[in-house]
Protein backbone atom coordinates (compact mmCIF):
# COMPACT_ATOMS: atom_id res chain seq x y z
CA UNK A 1 0.00 0.00 0.00
CA UNK A 2 1.24 3.61 -0.86
CA UNK A 3 2.25 5.48 2.38
CA UNK A 4 0.32 8.65 1.31
CA UNK A 5 -3.41 6.98 1.85
CA UNK A 6 -2.53 4.77 4.87
CA UNK A 7 -4.43 6.72 8.23
CA UNK A 8 -7.11 8.53 6.14
CA UNK A 9 -10.31 8.29 4.58
CA UNK A 10 -10.25 7.56 0.99
CA UNK A 11 -12.55 8.83 -1.51
CA UNK A 12 -14.69 6.36 -3.86
CA UNK A 13 -11.92 7.40 -6.81
CA UNK A 14 -9.10 7.32 -4.78
CA UNK A 15 -10.39 3.50 -3.24
CA UNK A 16 -10.89 2.28 -6.98
CA UNK A 17 -7.32 3.66 -8.04
CA UNK A 18 -6.08 1.42 -5.09
CA UNK A 19 -8.12 -1.84 -5.90
CA UNK A 20 -7.78 -1.11 -9.60
CA UNK A 21 -11.36 -1.13 -10.66
CA UNK A 22 -13.69 1.71 -12.47
CA UNK A 23 -15.35 3.71 -9.74
CA UNK A 24 -18.30 2.91 -10.60
CA UNK A 25 -18.00 -0.56 -9.54
CA UNK A 26 -17.32 0.14 -6.48
CA UNK A 27 -20.98 0.54 -5.45
CA UNK A 28 -21.02 -3.48 -6.87
CA UNK A 29 -17.98 -4.43 -4.33
CA UNK A 30 -20.08 -2.67 -1.41
CA UNK A 31 -22.79 -4.87 -1.88
CA UNK A 32 -20.45 -7.42 -2.03
CA UNK A 33 -19.07 -6.44 1.56
CA UNK A 34 -16.29 -3.88 0.85
CA UNK A 35 -16.04 -2.58 4.04
CA UNK A 36 -16.59 1.12 4.36
CA UNK A 37 -18.70 4.27 5.94
CA UNK A 38 -20.54 7.04 5.51
CA UNK A 39 -19.36 10.47 5.72
CA UNK A 40 -21.26 13.32 5.04
CA UNK A 41 -23.57 11.92 2.57
CA UNK A 42 -20.68 10.04 1.10
CA UNK A 43 -18.53 6.46 1.21
CA UNK A 44 -15.11 6.92 2.54
CA UNK A 45 -12.82 4.07 2.90
CA UNK A 46 -9.65 2.71 5.21
CA UNK A 47 -6.68 1.71 2.64
CA UNK A 48 -5.61 -0.70 5.75
CA UNK A 49 -9.65 -2.43 5.58
CA UNK A 50 -9.53 -2.92 1.59
CA UNK A 51 -6.00 -4.47 1.97
CA UNK A 52 -7.38 -7.07 4.42
CA UNK A 53 -10.58 -7.56 2.59
CA UNK A 54 -8.79 -8.24 -1.17
CA UNK A 55 -6.22 -10.59 1.14
CA UNK A 56 -9.58 -12.25 1.60
CA UNK A 57 -10.38 -13.64 -1.56
CA UNK A 58 -13.62 -11.47 -2.06
CA UNK A 59 -12.88 -8.62 -4.87
CA UNK A 60 -8.99 -9.04 -5.06
CA UNK A 61 -7.62 -5.90 -6.15
CA UNK A 62 -6.89 -7.40 -9.67
CA UNK A 63 -10.40 -9.14 -10.72
CA UNK A 64 -11.52 -7.27 -13.64
CA UNK A 65 -15.61 -6.33 -13.81
CA UNK A 66 -16.74 -9.15 -16.09
CA UNK A 67 -14.95 -11.57 -13.73
CA UNK A 68 -17.36 -10.46 -10.91
CA UNK A 69 -20.56 -10.19 -13.17
CA UNK A 70 -20.27 -13.80 -14.06
CA UNK A 71 -20.62 -15.03 -10.71
CA UNK A 72 -23.86 -17.13 -9.33
CA UNK A 73 -24.99 -14.63 -6.91
CA UNK A 74 -28.66 -13.65 -6.63
CA UNK A 75 -29.13 -10.06 -9.31
CA UNK A 76 -31.64 -7.88 -9.45
CA UNK A 77 -33.84 -6.94 -12.81
CA UNK A 78 -35.13 -3.07 -12.60
CA UNK A 79 -38.42 -3.43 -14.00
CA UNK A 80 -42.24 -2.37 -14.38
CA UNK A 81 -45.18 -4.64 -13.81
CA UNK A 82 -45.39 -5.63 -17.52
CA UNK A 83 -47.29 -9.18 -17.41
CA UNK A 84 -44.62 -10.35 -19.77
CA UNK A 85 -42.14 -9.37 -16.83
CA UNK A 86 -44.06 -11.34 -14.32
CA UNK A 87 -44.39 -14.99 -16.67
CA UNK A 88 -40.61 -15.01 -17.04
CA UNK A 89 -39.79 -14.50 -13.03
CA UNK A 90 -42.29 -16.97 -12.30
CA UNK A 91 -40.92 -19.92 -14.95
CA UNK A 92 -37.58 -18.32 -13.91
CA UNK A 93 -38.20 -20.48 -10.41
CA UNK A 94 -39.98 -23.08 -10.82
CA UNK A 95 -38.28 -26.17 -8.90
CA UNK A 96 -35.42 -23.58 -8.65
CA UNK A 97 -34.24 -21.18 -5.66
CA UNK A 98 -34.81 -17.72 -6.73
CA UNK A 99 -32.48 -16.28 -9.24
CA UNK A 100 -33.54 -13.08 -10.00
CA UNK A 101 -35.39 -10.08 -7.72
CA UNK A 102 -37.55 -7.43 -9.32
CA UNK A 103 -37.08 -3.60 -8.22
CA UNK A 104 -38.68 -0.62 -9.82
CA UNK A 105 -36.95 1.39 -12.54
CA UNK A 106 -35.75 5.03 -12.36
CA UNK A 107 -37.34 6.76 -14.59
CA UNK A 108 -35.00 9.93 -15.30
CA UNK A 109 -31.82 7.66 -15.90
CA UNK A 110 -32.90 4.40 -16.39
CA UNK A 111 -29.66 2.74 -17.44
CA UNK A 112 -27.90 4.26 -14.15
CA UNK A 113 -28.38 0.99 -11.87
CA UNK A 114 -27.24 -1.27 -14.68
CA UNK A 115 -23.40 1.01 -14.84
CA UNK A 116 -23.26 1.35 -11.41
CA UNK A 117 -23.63 -2.39 -10.82
CA UNK A 118 -27.02 -2.27 -8.93
CA UNK A 119 -29.09 -4.47 -11.06
CA UNK A 120 -28.31 -6.89 -13.23
CA UNK A 121 -30.38 -6.28 -16.39
CA UNK A 122 -33.01 -3.36 -17.14
CA UNK A 123 -36.64 -4.15 -18.52
CA UNK A 124 -36.80 -1.85 -21.51
CA UNK A 125 -39.98 -1.17 -23.59
CA UNK A 126 -39.11 0.32 -26.85
CA UNK A 127 -35.83 1.69 -27.84
CA UNK A 128 -33.25 3.05 -25.79
CA UNK A 129 -33.23 6.72 -25.30
CA UNK A 130 -29.78 7.27 -26.36
CA UNK A 131 -26.97 5.23 -27.30
CA UNK A 132 -25.06 3.40 -24.37
CA UNK A 133 -21.60 4.10 -23.10
CA UNK A 134 -20.49 0.88 -23.14
CA UNK A 135 -21.18 -2.48 -25.27
CA UNK A 136 -25.18 -3.31 -24.01
CA UNK A 137 -26.81 -6.89 -24.65
CA UNK A 138 -30.28 -6.68 -25.33
CA UNK A 139 -32.47 -9.97 -24.99
CA UNK A 140 -36.15 -9.70 -26.61
CA UNK A 141 -39.05 -10.90 -24.74
CA UNK A 142 -42.31 -10.31 -26.27
CA UNK A 143 -43.85 -7.47 -28.55
CA UNK A 144 -46.60 -5.86 -26.36
CA UNK A 145 -49.37 -3.64 -27.40
CA UNK A 146 -50.42 -1.12 -25.91
CA UNK A 147 -53.58 1.75 -26.11
CA UNK A 148 -55.86 3.18 -24.46
CA UNK A 149 -58.61 1.39 -21.57
CA UNK A 150 -61.74 2.91 -20.93
CA UNK A 151 -63.88 3.12 -17.78
CA UNK A 152 -66.82 0.12 -17.32
CA UNK A 153 -69.81 1.24 -18.51
CA UNK A 154 -68.56 4.37 -20.18
CA UNK A 155 -67.86 5.68 -24.07
CA UNK A 156 -65.30 3.55 -25.83
CA UNK A 157 -61.98 4.46 -26.01
CA UNK A 158 -60.66 7.10 -28.47
CA UNK A 159 -57.96 9.81 -29.58
CA UNK A 160 -61.03 12.25 -29.52
CA UNK A 161 -62.04 11.48 -26.25
CA UNK A 162 -58.07 12.97 -25.24
CA UNK A 163 -59.07 16.53 -26.87
CA UNK A 164 -62.05 17.32 -24.35
CA UNK A 165 -61.07 18.93 -20.89
CA UNK A 166 -63.74 16.86 -19.53
CA UNK A 167 -61.84 13.51 -20.24
CA UNK A 168 -58.86 12.57 -17.96
CA UNK A 169 -56.33 10.27 -18.98
CA UNK A 170 -54.14 7.98 -16.33
CA UNK A 171 -50.83 7.83 -18.03
CA UNK A 172 -47.57 7.54 -16.86
CA UNK A 173 -44.55 9.81 -15.15
CA UNK A 174 -41.94 11.56 -17.57
CA UNK A 175 -38.97 9.68 -18.45
CA UNK A 176 -40.92 6.15 -18.18
CA UNK A 177 -40.82 3.55 -21.51
CA UNK A 178 -45.19 3.93 -21.93
CA UNK A 179 -45.28 7.85 -21.34
CA UNK A 180 -42.81 8.63 -24.48
CA UNK A 181 -44.49 5.56 -26.86
CA UNK A 182 -47.77 7.75 -25.80
CA UNK A 183 -46.11 10.88 -26.43
CA UNK A 184 -45.01 9.56 -30.10
CA UNK A 185 -48.83 8.43 -30.84
CA UNK A 186 -49.99 11.87 -29.78
CA UNK A 187 -47.67 13.99 -32.00
CA UNK A 188 -48.64 11.43 -35.17
CA UNK A 189 -52.26 11.89 -34.51
CA UNK A 190 -51.80 16.01 -34.26
CA UNK A 191 -53.12 15.84 -30.26
CA UNK A 192 -50.55 17.92 -28.29
CA UNK A 193 -48.82 15.42 -25.42
CA UNK A 194 -48.32 18.62 -23.12
CA UNK A 195 -51.72 20.06 -23.14
CA UNK A 196 -53.08 16.22 -22.47
CA UNK A 197 -50.56 15.35 -19.63
CA UNK A 198 -51.76 19.14 -17.90
CA UNK A 199 -54.58 17.79 -16.56
CA UNK A 200 -53.37 14.06 -16.57
CA UNK A 201 -52.97 11.29 -13.63
CA UNK A 202 -49.37 10.53 -13.66
CA UNK A 203 -48.63 7.07 -11.86
CA UNK A 204 -45.89 4.56 -11.87
CA UNK A 205 -47.54 1.34 -13.02
CA UNK A 206 -50.06 -0.57 -15.17
CA UNK A 207 -51.32 -1.17 -12.02
CA UNK A 208 -52.13 1.98 -11.00
CA UNK A 209 -53.27 3.11 -14.36
CA UNK A 210 -56.12 0.91 -14.37
CA UNK A 211 -56.76 1.44 -10.26
CA UNK A 212 -56.97 5.10 -11.75
CA UNK A 213 -60.03 3.88 -14.28
CA UNK A 214 -61.96 1.29 -12.21
CA UNK A 215 -62.05 3.79 -9.01
CA UNK A 216 -63.17 6.73 -11.60
CA UNK A 217 -60.75 9.06 -10.70
CA UNK A 218 -59.54 8.93 -14.38
CA UNK A 219 -61.88 8.10 -18.00
CA UNK A 220 -58.83 6.45 -20.16
CA UNK A 221 -55.79 4.76 -19.14
CA UNK A 222 -52.82 4.05 -21.18
CA UNK A 223 -51.75 0.52 -20.39
CA UNK A 224 -51.32 -2.91 -22.19
CA UNK A 225 -53.82 -4.91 -23.85
CA UNK A 226 -53.32 -8.04 -20.99
CA UNK A 227 -54.28 -5.64 -18.42
CA UNK A 228 -57.34 -4.41 -19.66
CA UNK A 229 -58.11 -7.68 -20.25
CA UNK A 230 -57.94 -8.64 -16.87
CA UNK A 231 -60.38 -6.30 -15.91
CA UNK A 232 -62.26 -6.67 -18.58
CA UNK A 233 -62.31 -3.38 -19.54
CA UNK A 234 -62.70 -2.11 -23.17
CA UNK A 235 -59.65 -1.12 -24.81
CA UNK A 236 -58.44 0.35 -28.17
CA UNK A 237 -55.08 -0.63 -29.60
CA UNK A 238 -52.71 2.03 -30.52
CA UNK A 239 -48.91 0.63 -30.49
CA UNK A 240 -46.86 -2.37 -30.32
CA UNK A 241 -43.55 -2.67 -29.16
CA UNK A 242 -40.76 -4.60 -28.47
CA UNK A 243 -40.15 -5.64 -24.51
CA UNK A 244 -36.49 -6.70 -23.82
CA UNK A 245 -34.16 -7.46 -20.72
CA UNK A 246 -31.33 -4.97 -21.46
CA UNK A 247 -27.71 -5.95 -19.58
CA UNK A 248 -23.96 -5.28 -20.02
CA UNK A 249 -22.66 -7.34 -22.71
CA UNK A 250 -19.60 -8.65 -20.55
CA UNK A 251 -22.89 -9.85 -17.65
CA UNK A 252 -24.24 -12.52 -20.77
CA UNK A 253 -22.08 -15.23 -18.72
CA UNK A 254 -23.88 -14.74 -15.44
CA UNK A 255 -25.75 -17.72 -14.36
CA UNK A 256 -29.26 -16.07 -14.11
CA UNK A 257 -29.12 -14.10 -17.53
CA UNK A 258 -28.17 -17.48 -18.88
CA UNK A 259 -31.57 -19.35 -17.20
CA UNK A 260 -33.49 -16.01 -18.31
CA UNK A 261 -32.43 -16.62 -21.92
CA UNK A 262 -33.11 -20.50 -21.42
CA UNK A 263 -36.67 -19.50 -20.51
CA UNK A 264 -37.13 -17.05 -22.95
CA UNK A 265 -36.55 -19.84 -25.72
CA UNK A 266 -38.45 -22.24 -24.13
CA UNK A 267 -41.82 -23.48 -25.76
CA UNK A 268 -43.21 -23.05 -22.39
CA UNK A 269 -42.86 -19.57 -21.96
CA UNK A 270 -43.81 -18.63 -25.68
CA UNK A 271 -47.27 -21.10 -25.09
CA UNK A 272 -47.92 -18.87 -22.17
CA UNK A 273 -47.15 -15.66 -23.60
CA UNK A 274 -49.87 -16.69 -26.35
CA UNK A 275 -52.02 -16.51 -23.96
CA UNK A 276 -51.86 -12.91 -22.68
CA UNK A 277 -53.95 -10.41 -25.16
CA UNK A 278 -51.99 -8.57 -27.04
CA UNK A 279 -48.71 -10.50 -26.68
CA UNK A 280 -46.03 -11.94 -29.51
CA UNK A 281 -43.64 -14.56 -28.75
CA UNK A 282 -41.92 -14.46 -31.96
CA UNK A 283 -38.04 -14.13 -31.64
CA UNK A 284 -38.27 -14.39 -27.69
CA UNK A 285 -34.49 -15.04 -26.65
CA UNK A 286 -32.91 -13.28 -29.58
CA UNK A 287 -29.79 -11.25 -28.54
CA UNK A 288 -28.82 -8.08 -29.82
CA UNK A 289 -25.57 -5.91 -29.22
CA UNK A 290 -25.98 -2.35 -28.66
CA UNK A 291 -22.18 -1.06 -28.57
CA UNK A 292 -21.34 1.96 -26.87
CA UNK A 293 -20.09 3.30 -30.58
CA UNK A 294 -23.73 3.08 -31.81
CA UNK A 295 -22.73 1.02 -34.80
CA UNK A 296 -25.61 -1.22 -33.84
CA UNK A 297 -28.13 0.96 -32.07
CA UNK A 298 -30.99 2.41 -33.37
CA UNK A 299 -32.03 5.18 -30.47
CA UNK A 300 -35.61 6.03 -30.26
CA UNK A 301 -36.83 9.77 -30.85
CA UNK A 302 -37.26 11.69 -27.58
CA UNK A 303 -40.87 13.02 -26.95
CA UNK A 304 -42.06 16.35 -28.65
CA UNK A 305 -42.90 19.34 -26.85
CA UNK A 306 -45.36 20.27 -28.87
CA UNK A 307 -48.18 18.77 -31.42
CA UNK A 308 -47.35 18.20 -34.92
CA UNK A 309 -49.71 19.67 -37.16
CA UNK A 310 -53.16 17.15 -38.75
CA UNK A 311 -51.89 18.28 -42.51
CA UNK A 312 -48.41 16.54 -44.03
CA UNK A 313 -45.23 18.12 -41.80
CA UNK A 314 -42.73 19.99 -42.90
CA UNK A 315 -38.84 18.92 -43.09
CA UNK A 316 -37.59 19.80 -39.62
CA UNK A 317 -34.73 18.59 -37.23
CA UNK A 318 -38.00 17.62 -34.97
CA UNK A 319 -40.08 15.78 -37.25
CA UNK A 320 -38.67 14.51 -40.99
CA UNK A 321 -41.41 13.99 -43.47
CA UNK A 322 -43.53 11.17 -43.67
CA UNK A 323 -41.90 8.64 -45.84
CA UNK A 324 -43.44 4.96 -45.72
CA UNK A 325 -46.89 3.68 -44.49
CA UNK A 326 -46.14 -0.26 -42.97
CA UNK A 327 -48.50 -2.64 -41.54
CA UNK A 328 -46.45 -4.71 -39.38
CA UNK A 329 -47.03 -8.17 -38.85
CA UNK A 330 -45.65 -11.14 -37.09
CA UNK A 331 -43.59 -14.29 -38.41
CA UNK A 332 -45.99 -16.17 -40.95
CA UNK A 333 -48.65 -13.57 -40.65
CA UNK A 334 -50.76 -12.69 -43.66
CA UNK A 335 -51.43 -8.96 -44.39
CA UNK A 336 -52.52 -9.07 -48.37
CA UNK A 337 -55.80 -8.57 -47.63
CA UNK A 338 -55.24 -6.15 -45.37
CA UNK A 339 -52.61 -3.40 -48.08
CA UNK A 340 -55.80 -4.62 -50.68
CA UNK A 341 -58.08 -3.38 -48.66
CA UNK A 342 -56.54 0.05 -47.97
CA UNK A 343 -55.32 0.41 -52.03
CA UNK A 344 -59.01 -0.34 -52.13
CA UNK A 345 -59.84 2.55 -50.26
CA UNK A 346 -56.99 5.28 -51.30
CA UNK A 347 -58.41 4.52 -54.93
CA UNK A 348 -62.39 5.14 -53.73
CA UNK A 349 -60.54 8.80 -52.50
CA UNK A 350 -59.17 9.52 -55.34
CA UNK A 351 -55.58 8.53 -54.85
CA UNK A 352 -53.25 7.41 -57.11
CA UNK A 353 -51.81 4.34 -56.64
CA UNK A 354 -49.13 2.13 -58.47
CA UNK A 355 -47.03 -1.55 -57.45
CA UNK A 356 -48.00 -4.78 -56.19
CA UNK A 357 -49.03 -7.54 -53.39
CA UNK A 358 -47.85 -10.75 -52.56
CA UNK A 359 -50.38 -13.06 -52.58
CA UNK A 360 -50.41 -16.57 -50.94
CA UNK A 361 -50.30 -19.29 -54.03
CA UNK A 362 -52.07 -22.53 -52.64
CA UNK A 363 -51.92 -26.02 -54.31
CA UNK A 364 -54.76 -27.93 -52.95
CA UNK A 365 -55.92 -25.66 -50.15
CA UNK A 366 -52.38 -25.48 -48.78
CA UNK A 367 -49.73 -23.02 -49.14
CA UNK A 368 -47.41 -24.04 -51.59
CA UNK A 369 -46.25 -20.19 -52.72
CA UNK A 370 -46.42 -17.00 -53.07
CA UNK A 371 -47.51 -14.22 -56.43
CA UNK A 372 -46.66 -10.75 -57.17
CA UNK A 373 -50.11 -9.44 -58.25
CA UNK A 374 -49.75 -6.11 -60.46
CA UNK A 375 -52.23 -3.30 -58.69
CA UNK A 376 -54.24 -1.86 -61.50
CA UNK A 377 -53.49 -3.33 -64.47
CA UNK A 378 -52.76 -7.54 -66.02
CA UNK A 379 -49.91 -8.96 -63.95
CA UNK A 380 -49.10 -11.36 -62.59
CA UNK A 381 -45.29 -13.33 -61.57
CA UNK A 382 -44.82 -16.41 -59.57
CA UNK A 383 -42.43 -15.13 -56.47
CA UNK A 384 -41.49 -18.14 -54.59
CA UNK A 385 -42.59 -21.82 -54.40
CA UNK A 386 -42.02 -24.30 -51.87
CA UNK A 387 -38.69 -25.77 -51.93
CA UNK A 388 -38.35 -30.09 -51.73
CA UNK A 389 -36.31 -29.49 -48.49
CA UNK A 390 -39.69 -28.18 -46.89
CA UNK A 391 -40.99 -30.38 -44.23
CA UNK A 392 -43.36 -30.95 -41.66
CA UNK A 393 -44.04 -27.51 -39.50
CA UNK A 394 -41.68 -25.61 -41.35
CA UNK A 395 -41.77 -24.31 -44.53
CA UNK A 396 -38.80 -23.44 -47.09
CA UNK A 397 -39.08 -21.21 -50.16
CA UNK A 398 -37.22 -20.40 -53.45
CA UNK A 399 -37.33 -17.32 -54.85
CA UNK A 400 -37.34 -16.20 -58.05
CA UNK A 401 -34.94 -13.10 -58.72
CA UNK A 402 -36.68 -12.47 -61.85
CA UNK A 403 -39.59 -11.63 -59.78
CA UNK A 404 -38.15 -8.83 -57.69
CA UNK A 405 -36.82 -7.29 -60.89
CA UNK A 406 -40.56 -7.30 -62.70
CA UNK A 407 -41.87 -5.79 -59.67
CA UNK A 408 -39.09 -2.88 -59.96
CA UNK A 409 -40.44 -2.69 -63.77
CA UNK A 410 -43.70 -2.10 -63.44
CA UNK A 411 -43.17 0.28 -60.23
CA UNK A 412 -40.51 2.37 -62.83
CA UNK A 413 -43.20 2.90 -65.71
CA UNK A 414 -46.56 3.76 -63.48
CA UNK A 415 -44.47 5.73 -60.28
CA UNK A 416 -44.31 9.20 -61.97
CA UNK A 417 -48.03 9.13 -61.70
CA UNK A 418 -48.93 7.33 -58.34
CA UNK A 419 -49.19 9.40 -55.06
CA UNK A 420 -48.77 5.45 -53.32
CA UNK A 421 -46.01 2.89 -54.37
CA UNK A 422 -46.77 -0.27 -53.02
CA UNK A 423 -44.03 -2.78 -52.19
CA UNK A 424 -45.86 -5.72 -50.52
CA UNK A 425 -44.07 -7.78 -47.89
CA UNK A 426 -41.44 -6.80 -46.59
CA UNK A 427 -39.08 -9.71 -44.40
CA UNK A 428 -35.83 -11.37 -44.63
CA UNK A 429 -34.18 -11.07 -47.43
CA UNK A 430 -34.98 -7.04 -47.47
CA UNK A 431 -33.24 -7.09 -43.83
CA UNK A 432 -30.36 -8.00 -45.54
CA UNK A 433 -30.32 -5.89 -48.62
CA UNK A 434 -31.80 -8.17 -51.11
CA UNK A 435 -35.65 -8.88 -52.17
CA UNK A 436 -37.17 -5.76 -52.75
CA UNK A 437 -35.04 -3.64 -51.22
CA UNK A 438 -33.35 -1.77 -54.35
CA UNK A 439 -36.89 -1.35 -55.75
CA UNK A 440 -38.10 -0.04 -51.98
CA UNK A 441 -34.69 2.30 -51.84
CA UNK A 442 -35.38 3.80 -55.49
CA UNK A 443 -38.86 4.41 -54.89
CA UNK A 444 -37.87 6.62 -51.69
CA UNK A 445 -35.29 8.36 -53.92
CA UNK A 446 -38.07 9.90 -56.01
CA UNK A 447 -40.58 10.36 -53.52
CA UNK A 448 -40.66 14.42 -53.19
CA UNK A 449 -44.51 13.99 -52.65
CA UNK A 450 -46.48 10.66 -51.53
CA UNK A 451 -45.13 7.89 -49.77
CA UNK A 452 -44.16 3.83 -49.99
CA UNK A 453 -46.91 1.54 -48.68
CA UNK A 454 -45.95 -2.24 -47.79
CA UNK A 455 -46.48 -4.65 -45.21
CA UNK A 456 -43.45 -5.71 -42.76
CA UNK A 457 -42.53 -8.36 -40.22
CA UNK A 458 -42.10 -6.50 -37.25
CA UNK A 459 -39.16 -8.15 -36.19
CA UNK A 460 -36.47 -7.16 -38.87
CA UNK A 461 -38.68 -3.63 -39.61
CA UNK A 462 -35.84 -1.55 -37.40
CA UNK A 463 -33.00 -3.26 -39.50
CA UNK A 464 -34.91 -2.46 -43.32
CA UNK A 465 -35.36 1.38 -41.78
CA UNK A 466 -31.46 1.60 -40.86
CA UNK A 467 -30.41 0.17 -43.67
CA UNK A 468 -32.58 2.70 -46.08
CA UNK A 469 -31.35 5.48 -43.36
CA UNK A 470 -34.95 6.38 -42.52
CA UNK A 471 -35.97 7.44 -39.27
CA UNK A 472 -38.66 5.75 -36.95
CA UNK A 473 -40.22 9.01 -37.07
CA UNK A 474 -40.53 9.10 -40.76
CA UNK A 475 -42.79 5.94 -40.91
CA UNK A 476 -47.05 6.01 -40.25
CA UNK A 477 -47.55 2.50 -38.80
CA UNK A 478 -49.88 0.03 -37.88
CA UNK A 479 -49.66 -3.44 -35.62
CA UNK A 480 -51.50 -6.38 -36.25
CA UNK A 481 -54.16 -7.18 -34.93
CA UNK A 482 -56.36 -3.75 -35.80
CA UNK A 483 -59.66 -2.63 -35.31
CA UNK A 484 -61.78 -0.80 -38.29
CA UNK A 485 -61.06 2.17 -35.97
CA UNK A 486 -57.39 2.05 -36.12
CA UNK A 487 -57.58 1.05 -39.68
CA UNK A 488 -59.48 4.45 -40.63
CA UNK A 489 -56.87 6.71 -38.67
CA UNK A 490 -54.04 4.79 -40.46
CA UNK A 491 -55.62 5.50 -44.01
CA UNK A 492 -56.57 9.04 -42.86
CA UNK A 493 -53.11 9.76 -41.84
CA UNK A 494 -51.74 8.28 -45.29
CA UNK A 495 -54.36 10.43 -47.21
CA UNK A 496 -53.51 13.68 -45.26
CA UNK A 497 -49.61 12.50 -46.51
CA UNK A 498 -50.29 11.22 -50.10
CA UNK A 499 -51.66 15.03 -50.26
CA UNK A 500 -55.88 13.64 -50.98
Amino acid sequence: MATDVAGRWLTTKEAAALLRVHPKHMYRLLKQGLPASRVGGQWRFQAAELASWSRGGRGRAGNEEKQIATQGLPGFLAADDDLAVDLLLSLLHRDRAPLLGRVSRNRRVPLEPLLDGSVLAVAVLGDLPEPPSIPLARIHLAHVQLGLAACPGGPAPSLALLSTKRQRLASWTSGSDPRSILEGVLEREGIDPVRVHSRALEVLSHADTIAAVVARRADLAWTSAAWADRFSLPFLPLASRSLALVARADSLGNPCLIRCWQVLQSEAFREAIRSLPGYDAEGSGEIRYLSGAGDSFQSAPKPPQRAAPRTQPAASPSRPPIRCAIVTRGHGQDASSRILRLVRALVARGIGVCGCVQLPHKTQGKLAGYDLTRIGKAGNHALARRSASSREGFAAFRFDDEAFATARAWLEKERSDARVCVIDSWGALESKGAGHFDAIAAALRTREQGLVLASARRDVLPDILRRLDIPERAVLRLDLPYDARAEKRFLDAIVRVAGG
